[in-house]
């Protein structure tokens, strides 16, 4: 017998054959981002990803911001493998840092285009929980970059950024402030979850930043429906950084070079 009683912002207890299950349903109204003003710290070292086709189009994929070093740019992986599950080339992406509706659609600048792509082997086993990617770039920026923070502090203050189709067109970068807590279900462990963030498709890859102005985290996947009303799920989960997510960043600074973990 089966016998499922649900409702929204209250526990569920799902009866099968006599055995209770309960778990906690995730309920947030949106919160309100604002445009970041990216001459300051941390969003000057944000921008935008593209993937430039064969007649030189721009394809706009993700949000993506310099991490760790002046040319080293961070993002989501699922943002730069395609749809049959293979690693985009990375001759054909571009960098563009400080993005917004009045930038040139060209790679003008050598800053601007990758040399490798480095992906935790993890990443197509284990999605949420290795959701992140390092670019190195053919020539450092001189903007600055995150200092890479690491592991997971409960309830603490974020402030998550990108450029999410839903606001602005995906044009301007945008950040929305809450906090992070850890979160887990019946298919996703352990990751850190960001509720009543509103932001749609376009923001993954955007960093999570903390008060130390540390990125600790990248949007990776969307709960729920972003921009809903307030009955909706806003949520966006971002895997934990943990010594795969260092130990990439060293593969990547080092062009690549190594042991790929």
């Amino acid at each position: 017998m089966l016998d499922a009683m649900k409702q929204k912002g209250r526990n569920l207890v799902q009866i099968i054959f006599g055995l209770s299950l309960t778990w906690t349903t995730v309920q947030a109204a949106p919160l309100t981002p604002q445009v970041a003003d990216k001459s300051k710290v941390p969003y000057r070292y944000a921008g935008k990803l593209f993937l430039v086709g064969d007649g030189n189009e721009f394809v706009e994929l993700c949000s993506a911001q310099y991490a760790g070093a002046n040319d080293v740019v961070l993002t989501a992986a699922h943002c730069v493998i395609d749809k049959a599950g293979n690693t985009l080339h990375a001759g054909n992406l571009v960098f563009l840092h400080g993005y917004n509706a009045n930038t040139p659609l060209k790679a003008s600048k050598v800053s601007q285009l990758v040399t490798c792509i480095a992906l935790p082997n993890a990443y197509r086993a284990n999605k949420p929980n290795h959701d992140y990617a390092f670019l190195k770039m053919q020539a450092a920026g001189s903007q600055g970059h995150f200092t890479l923070g690491r592991g997971m502090m409960d309830a603490e203050v974020v402030t998550s950024t990108g450029y999410p189709s839903n606001f602005n067109s995906g044009k301007e970068l945008m950040a929305v402030h809450g906090a992070r807590t850890k979160y887990s279900d019946l298919i996703i462990k352990d990751v850190q979850l960001f509720k009543g963030n509103p932001f749609g498709d376009g923001s993954s890859g955007g960093a999570w930043v903390n008060p130390a102005k540390e990125v600790i985290g990248v949007n990776a996947k969307i709960l729920g429906t972003p921009g809903g009303p307030a009955s909706d799920d806003n949520q966006v989960i971002s895997p934990i950084f943990d010594d795969t997510f260092k130990k990439l960043f060293d593969y990547a600074n080092a062009g690549c070079s190594g042991t790929n973990p």
